[in-house]
């Protein structure tokens, strides 16, 4: 900005009807500045063209890599009505990478609200399995944590058996954790329940690595019989024998083609893969859901403020010279244009991929506009008070 701009501008501050000729350009910068603001907050992280869930025929396996998701999207336990809410899952899965920060979901049994869902997630080579959504642990709500489960390049066969007895968790047939008296629940709700592998309900959580198998029993089974099950699978595969009558879920990944797994279990469970990844359930103005500590979450704070400060400061200007109005009516209206802007554009990142809609987003960027109109005023002060009497 030359000096001449720079002195319009600031004339334009203290003398608001005195610079008519000035008008287009300072209307001109304040349209480039909302412009550039609207394309880095509505433009999609990425626009993805494919959902990267893969079919492995010689491993009997799908391979997932962001973006990528795979769901039922109406699960049901089929014709038994008496199911008692006691269940055995296993989980056949090969790790591409652990370096990866945040929680990673393995399996998510989702019934559109969070504080029910079951959640099986990993964090680097551990794993955590819990009911609900107490993701950094603050409420101290029960779960189950095991370090070092998964492992890049070899197939970790998970159990988790839960009933009347208590929770347990196995890695390869043997018990790791047992948690006596306290029971993982299924979601409860029919018409709503949703099975998903390999991200989030949200569709921000990709997973990175391979399915093997996945299995779902109506009962818990005992360590004797998780064993007998994982040196049945090591044999043939298969996660399928053990008690037929009972099991309501099964993929060994061998049937299927194409954008669907075939439910060998009977109950009509088929896993959709869709040709592009799809947000299952979106949020709008959500609470923060980064980590507080991590470099990206100051970064992201940052910029949410710094990138309104100059559009505070032009919008004050257009509002003192072009209308005439006050140093206080024009800071209240130059907030209230910030903090719409902010708004209509957080509501529109709901539906963008891999943008979130985020309450502590806007009030940072009515922040940085309030810091942004400060700025002007401040200028406004400092050289009406070096004017010469």
């Amino acid at each position: 900005m030359g000096s001449g701009v720079k002195k319009g501008f600031v004339t334009s501050l203290i003398h608001p009807r005195g610079l008519e000729k000035d008008t287009s350009w300072l209307s001109m910068l304040t349209v480039v500045c909302i412009l550039f603001i609207l394309w880095f907050g509505l433009r999609p992280k990425y626009w993805p063209e494919e959902n990267k869930v893969r079919w492995l025929p010689n491993l009997h396996a799908i391979h997932f890599e962001p973006p990528a998701i795979a769901f039922v999207d109406r699960f049901t336990f089929g014709s038994d009505s008496e199911f008692t809410g006691e269940f055995t899952l296993h989980l056949a899965v090969t790790a591409s990478t652990l370096q990866k920060k945040g929680f990673r979901p393995l399996l998510m049994l989702h019934d559109g609200n969070d504080s029910s869902q079951l959640a099986i997630w990993h964090w680097g080579g551990s794993v955590i399995i819990m009911n609900g959504d107490d993701y950094d642990f603050s409420r101290r709500l029960p779960r189950i944590s095991v370090p070092d489960v998964l492992h890049v390049g070899k197939i970790s066969f998970l159990t988790l058996s839960s009933g009347s007895s208590g929770t347990q968790f196995y890695i390869d047939g043997q018990q790791a954790r047992e948690t006596d008296g306290w029971r993982l629940q299924i979601p409860e709700a029919k018409e709503n329940l949703r099975l998903i592998l390999g991200n989030s309900v949200y569709g921000r959580h990709s997973w990175y690595g391979e399915f093997h198998g996945l299995a779902l029993y109506g009962r818990s089974l005992s360590a004797n019989e998780v064993e007998k099950q994982y040196l049945k699978w090591r044999q043939t595969s298969s996660l399928e024998g053990l008690d037929s009558s009972q099991l309501k879920l099964l993929y060994n990944f061998t049937k299927g083609k194409g954008r669907e797994v075939t439910d060998m279990s009977g109950t009509g469970n088929s896993l959709l893969i869709p040709e592009r990844p799809v947000i299952l359930k979106k949020t709008f103005l959500s609470m923060p859901h980064k980590e507080i500590h991590s470099q990206s979450y100051w970064l992201d704070a940052f910029f949410n403020v710094v990138g309104f400060i100059p559009l505070g400061a032009l919008v004050f200007a257009c509002f003192r010279y072009i209308t005439g109005l006050r140093v206080r009516s024009a800071a209240g209206v130059s907030l209230g244009l910030c903090f719409g802007l902010s708004l209509f554009m957080e509501l529109l990142q709901g539906w963008l991929p891999g943008r979130d809609s985020s309450m502590q987003d806007l009030v940072l960027n009515s922040l940085g506009g309030f810091m942004g109109i400060l700025l002007a005023s401040f200028l406004v002060q400092l050289f009406r008070f070096r004017q010469p009497s």
